[in-house]
């Protein structure tokens, strides 16, 4: 990906992008707003990030033994070796929900015209659903 260059005047044009390198001339001048302030933000932004992409995983086989968390490029190494397993939120090991939180009632197979007319047919208020997923959240919660 090519680097892309952000001039601003202001802190406030740069709080909303992830940043991974920033480049400040004259920070004096820089007005001292916290909730925008890229140069308090950009530590941050790095620290966020780096979590976002590191992996809870076990050894293999050992279904009691510690949870260990890697970076993603030694996660996906060991992995790949098949030393380790993902480790999911409760240290299980199993990603795969159970087939008692998928409900079976059809709607993930239908195509968004065809989840509208239900909602129709339902009287569901689907106004202010914008994917097909709100319409599948607003017939199941009705």
């Amino acid at each position: 990906m090519a680097p892309r260059l952000q001039i601003a005047a202001a802190a406030g044009p740069l709080a909303g992008r992830p940043i991974r390198l920033l480049v400040c001339d004259e920070i004096d001048k820089y007005p001292a707003l916290a909730e925008a302030d890229p140069i308090i933000l950009a530590p941050l932004w790095r620290a966020i990030r780096a979590r976002s992409f590191a992996m809870r995983l076990r050894e293999k086989g050992k279904k009691d033994g510690p949870v260990i968390t890697m970076g993603w490029d030694e996660a996906q190494a060991a992995l790949q070796a098949g030393t380790h397993e993902v480790a999911d939120a409760d240290g299980s090991g199993t990603e795969k929900p159970s087939e008692d939180d998928a409900p079976d009632d059809g709607l993930d197979a239908k195509t968004k015209a065809e989840l509208e007319t239900l909602a129709k047919e339902r009287g569901v208020d689907i106004s202010a659903a914008k994917t097909k997923a709100d319409i599948v959240e607003a017939l199941r919660k009705a």
